[in-house]
């Protein structure tokens, strides 16, 4: 694909998903399938042991502003997983929020922008853990298309909701398909703290660092620290 036929794909697949986003938010004003509430009680985290080691490696690794993200993705993917009706892998999809913005900590991963990195190092610490060879591939797929608007949605469950439920916790993707309640239970438990100053910055470092990575697309045609600076959240 030459870089034209790249950016014709990034603009198309922007486009498509700001239409449906408009789509569900003139079918929630109009009373259609208003999102129900649900508590964290009743999605609960894996205590599975790669789960536990997960999160473990998070907070030695990520700053507690990151840490809190990646916890709020988790919460707001399973969320919209059961608004979706989709049946998915708990501990796949934890494991894959845990881990999905390692590319942007010190943990030593490979070379390219923070999503290929991080899937590396997710996918390399699994194994050497004896976790299979399947499973960590799932991983390493999640967090390396998380970024993907347009794509990643129509993968596997756990492929769509971590990138749903990190899209939703940057820049309100999808938000009014969670019930404010919910919402209001998450950023209690996990508050944000300046996450979205903290993480524009990350997103520009990245976007200069590698000017084609998806990160910059999405920086040059979709507006996307802008819309991270103004997401519907207080900080």
């Amino acid at each position: 694909m030459t870089n034209a036929e790249s950016t014709v794909s990034v603009i198309s697949r922007l486009g498509r998903t700001q239409v449906e986003q408009s789509l569900r938010r003139a079918a929630r004003m109009m009373g259609r399938r208003r999102p129900e509430p649900l508590a964290l009680r009743d999605i609960g985290y894996p205590d599975t042991a790669v789960a536990l080691g997960a999160a473990s490696l998070l907070r030695a690794q990520a700053p507690g502003v990151l840490a809190a993200h990646c916890y709020r993705t988790y919460l707001f993917g399973a969320a919209l997983g059961t608004r979706d009706g989709l049946d998915w892998d708990a501990e796949l999809l934890f494991v894959s929020a845990m881990l999905h913005d390692l590319g942007l900590t010190d943990f030593p991963g490979g070379a390219g922008p923070f999503e290929q990195r991080g899937a590396t190092a997710a996918q390399e610490w699994l194994t050497d853990r004896g976790w299979p060879t399947a499973r960590a591939s799932v991983v390493a797929q999640a967090i390396r298309m998380h970024m993907d608007v347009g794509r990643a949605g129509k993968e596997r469950p756990e492929v769509a909701l971590l990138h749903f439920g990190a899209a939703a916790d940057v820049t309100g993707m999808r938000l009014e398909d969670i019930h404010p309640r919910t919402v209001e239970e998450v950023l209690a438990s996990h508050p944000r703290e300046g996450f979205a100053r903290y993480f524009a910055e990350k997103v520009r470092a990245e976007a200069r660092a590698y000017p084609t990575s998806v990160t910059a697309d999405l920086c040059r045609w979709g507006q996307f620290t802008w819309r991270i600076e103004h997401s519907p959240f207080q900080e």
